[in-house]
C-alpha cells in the first residue's frame, strides 16, 4: 500500500497441556505493518480490549452487527482499486455472520471498520458454508468485485468452492460453484 506493507492475522489463544493443545476461542484479527516486508511492527490500536487492555493490535474481534454474530478469522481484507471507489470504503473485506452470511464493511486507513449493510450481501443455504477465508477484491480486468467463498453440499459428499460478482459489493449476482 505505497511504501507500507499492511499485513491481518488470525490469532488465538492456545494453552499446552499434559494432554496436549487447547485453542481458546474466540479468535481475532490482528494487524502489523511494515516499511521493507521483513520488520514488523504491531501498532498499538485501542480497538478491542484484550486481557483487561484496548492497548494491541486487534482490528477485528467478535461482535454482533445488526443482529448477526460475526466471529473474526475469516476476513481477507483488500485495498480497492476500483476507479468509483470512494475513500472511506478505500479498504473491504467480507465478515462471516455464523450461519448467517457475509457483511460487507468499510474502512478509510484499513483500520477502523464500518459495516456498508446490516445485513448479509452474500447468503448461502447450506450450513456450513463461509468457513474458512472468504476473499473478494476488485477484478480489473472485468471491471467488477468478485467474491469466493467455501461451501458444504451434502448431496455431493464434500466441500466445494462459490463464486458470484457484483458491481457495488452490495449486491451479488452471477454466483456459480466451481467444483
Amino acid at each position: 500500500d505505497g511504501d507500507l506493507y499492511r499485513m491481518y492475522y488470525r490469532a488465538w489463544k492456545i494453552t499446552v497441556e499434559a494432554k496436549g493443545a487447547n485453542v481458546h476461542i474466540p479468535q481475532v484479527i490482528g494487524y502489523a505493518e511494515s516499511t521493507d516486508g521483513s520488520h514488523w511492527r504491531r501498532p498499538e490500536l485501542g480497538l478491542h480490549e484484550f486481557n483487561g487492555t484496548k492497548a494491541n493490535n486487534i482490528v477485528f474481534a467478535t461482535e454482533v452487527v445488526g443482529g448477526i454474530t460475526l466471529s473474526p478469522g475469516n476476513e481477507a481484507v483488500f485495498r480497492d482499486t476500483s476507479p468509483n471507489c470512494a475513500a472511506a470504503a478505500r479498504y473491504k473485506t467480507l465478515r462471516t455472520g455464523l450461519h448467517a452470511g457475509e457483511l460487507a464493511f468499510q474502512s478509510p486507513d484499513g483500520i477502523h471498520w464500518t459495516p456498508m449493510s446490516l445485513t448479509p450481501v452474500i447468503v448461502d443455504s447450506t450450513r456450513n458454508a463461509f468457513d474458512s477465508q472468504e476473499c473478494a477484491f476488485w477484478d480489473t480486468l472485468h471491471g467488477e468485485y468478485r467474491a469466493y467463498w467455501r461451501f458444504y453440499d451434502p448431496a455431493q459428499g464434500g466441500r466445494s468452492i462459490r463464486t458470484a460478482t457484483s458491481k457495488d459489493f452490495l449486491h451479488w449476482e452471477n454466483r456459480a460453484d466451481l467444483s
